[in-house]
């Protein structure tokens, strides 16, 4: 007699592991990875790699991000409002990394997350964050419903700030040539234009701020309101002149006041200006207006006085000439 036996059901054994897919975004969308991994870990790989530009990290988006950010906030994406982190995946010899861009301000009204896709290096990486970052505040701008923080009152963003720094700097450094020059050998009491316009040039040019803000910085003695090197060529000294703006717009656009603190950072001393030209003295036993106008007085004082005793002794001289004549026409008086 057969009999007939149920089925029997063999038991496939799952991985409670699975392979999943990274959640690798840019803006929001699936990354790419490079397709070229080892075939024991292309599961977990996208379906295809960015372009190569962005893989390899060609564009300088960091730099175009960077100098637009000065231009328009007075920032640079090493400023406390930015944030970011990096994912590694792929085996140890071929490791790609993707970037989190973060910037958060609630003040300014700043608020958004970027990704990068996966990219041969941290610094690729970096870049291409950096371009979905400019991407997303300039389609910021051109909306006119996102909240649009002005720039400081009286000024344009650093790059103004900048060029209004520079022309005070100029004439902080015209001034205390004048002031504080030494006579010349020909006997002129006056500058010479050519030693005074080099010697201005010196200290204003973007190598002597950028120095100059490096050693202030090293030595622990950066002025208040100037804000620690970043160690670029360029963005630096910019900050250095878009500070000495701001010194001047604090003290009343006073250049004497101003260069009480600007001179000291640049080094230069005597670190004053006189509170008025030289050339006419100050209160400290020189002449002042109202001192030549009393000595004034007093030396017409003295010619009027003068000129009364002139008289006096006129008038008495020729009284006594009388008395001799009369004495000489009469013998017996």
């Amino acid at each position: 007699v057969a009999t007939a036996t149920a089925p029997v059901e063999v038991a496939v054994p799952v991985d409670p592991d699975a392979p999943t897919t990274p959640s690798g975004s840019v803006n929001d969308s699936v990354a790419s990875l490079d397709t070229r991994l080892d075939p024991a870990v292309q599961a977990f790989a996208p379906v295809k790699r960015p372009p190569e530009a962005i893989f390899q990290g060609h564009v300088n988006s960091t730099g175009v991000l960077n100098e637009w950010l000065q231009n328009r906030y007075g920032l640079d994406i090493g400023a406390p409002i930015f944030r970011e982190s990096y994912e590694a995946f792929g085996p140890a010899h071929r490791l790609t990394h993707r970037c989190n861009f973060v910037v958060h301000s609630e003040d300014m009204g700043l608020r958004k997350v970027v990704t990068s896709d996966y990219c041969v290096n941290v610094k690729a990486a970096k870049k291409h964050a950096c371009a979905l970052m400019h991407e997303w505040f300039m389609s910021r701008e051109a909306d006119p419903t996102a909240p649009y923080p002005p720039p400081p009152p009286g000024r344009g963003g650093q790059a103004v700030e900048a060029m209004l720094g520079d022309a005070v700097l100029k004439l902080l450094l015209v001034q205390h040539g004048v002031d504080h020059h030494r006579p010349e050998k020909n006997g002129k009491d006056e500058p010479d234009p050519g030693p005074l316009n080099q010697w201005i040039v010196d200290r204003s040019t973007n190598k002597f701020l950028y120095q100059r803000h490096i050693q202030l910085s090293r030595d622990c003695n950066l002025p208040r309101g100037l804000p620690p090197p970043k160690g670029h060529a360029h963005a630096d000294p910019t900050a250095f002149e878009a500070w000495i703006a701001r010194v001047f717009e604090e003290h009343g656009r006073s250049l004497v006041d101003c260069a009480k603190v600007v001179l000291p950072a640049l080094g230069v001393e005597p670190a004053f200006l006189f509170e008025r030209n030289p050339c006419r003295g100050d209160s400290d036993g020189s002449d002042s207006e109202d001192n030549v106008d009393s000595k004034m007085l007093d030396e017409d004082e003295d010619v009027d006085l003068s000129v009364e005793d002139v008289v006096e002794s006129a008038a008495e001289f020729a009284a006594g000439s009388e008395d001799v004549d009369a004495k000489a026409e009469d013998p017996e008086a």
